[in-house]
């Protein structure tokens, strides 16, 4: 301090350091207690870049609020659906012969978990034809990682929840393929602003603020430009774009959403069943010393899947067997 006279409070004052490491065009920074169990092995990070499409935006409410609706998938069918019953309501498990998402109750969906070393794995089971289910597995890697299963050839796609502070959040949108690099059509659309991912014309002029390269014009300032035109004629939402619906419905609930008179229901079970892992494993770090799920590195060798499982099969033993990440391996999902 070049204020202070002499020595002064110099030698008693200590700065916090932490070890970093840059690779898969991220610094990675360890913030836990002792040493840091080896750097992540979440495949995105180690494919080639032309494999990997990645944007980021702010959220202005807190990280859990935000990722829970990943953990919903019973919400698809009705946050992105769309009016016109003869277009397809998501890019996902469709099929033009109906199977799968649109026999029966695809918009109430089973819901089942299934608690593993990485975190989480939370299961919407819906209907298909010959006595076969269709199962949508996302996997959560504790605390932040959600990764959203592809449907056939498709690339996987992972949300980075980050927390900047108690009341935002910068959410990194990650789609790759562990088999090959992205198409032109594939990055053309991703940019499109459509899906999960901002379109160029989507971002407000950057400001040095913390997170303020990633700040969407659609806010809850202007209702996130919700057309009602849109709304009576094309999408249930009146939103462009999953990114923008999904981010609506959980920056409108504030920063932090109040819970105390929240009545969860059947299709919320992937929401409780986070909540208590978090809670869990909070615990166990402040009580025991215990480090949570997700955080050693092999455990993170993990991608969502899509399948079709016998009614009397167990969905748990075909998504671990068809989960791990191998790289250069691809099995198409159904």
């Amino acid at each position: 301090m070049p204020n202070e006279p002499g020595e002064g409070s110099a030698r008693r004052v200590k700065k916090i350091g932490y070890p970093c490491r840059e690779f898969g065009t991220v610094i990675w920074a360890y913030m836990g207690p002792g040493q840091p169990p080896g750097p992540p092995e979440l495949e995105w990070v180690h494919l080639p870049e032309n494999h990997v499409f990645a944007t980021k935006r702010l959220h202005e409410c807190n990280w859990a609020q935000a990722l829970e609706g990943d953990l919903d998938s019973s919400h698809v069918g009705l946050l992105h659906s769309n009016l016109n019953k003869d277009v397809p309501s998501f890019s996902y498990g469709w099929r033009p012969d109906g199977s799968y998402n649109t026999i029966g109750h695809h918009r109430s969906p089973g819901v089942e978990t299934h608690e593993t070393d990485f975190g989480l794995w939370v299961a919407a089971r819906r209907p298909s034809r010959d006595g076969l289910f269709y199962w949508r597995a996302t996997a959560l890697i504790l605390p932040f990682y959600t990764i959203i299963p592809p449907s056939g050839d498709s690339p996987l796609h992972i949300n980075v929840w980050q927390p900047m502070d108690d009341e935002h959040t910068l959410v990194w949108s990650i789609e790759y393929h562990g088999g090959r690099p992205l198409t032109d059509d594939e990055r053309a659309r991703l940019g499109s602003g459509q899906y999960a991912h901002y379109g160029p014309d989507d971002a407000l002029p950057a400001t040095s603020e913390p997170g303020g390269r990633w700040r969407s014009k659609a806010n809850r300032s202007n209702d996130f430009l919700i057309d009602r035109e849109m709304q009576r004629t094309t999408n249930f939402s009146g939103l462009r774009g999953f990114w923008r619906q999904d981010r609506a419905v959980v920056e409108s609930m504030g920063p932090i959403a109040d819970r105390s008179n929240e009545h969860l229901g059947a299709s919320d079970l992937g929401i409780a069943r986070f909540r208590r892992a978090v809670l869990q494993a909070a615990r166990a770090l402040s009580n025991e010393g215990k480090l949570p799920p997700g955080l050693e590195p092999r455990t993170q060798r993990v991608r969502a899947v899509a399948a079709l499982v016998p009614e009397n099969e167990s969905w748990v033993d075909r998504i671990t067997a068809l989960s791990g990440a191998r790289q250069g391996e691809w099995v198409p999902a159904p």
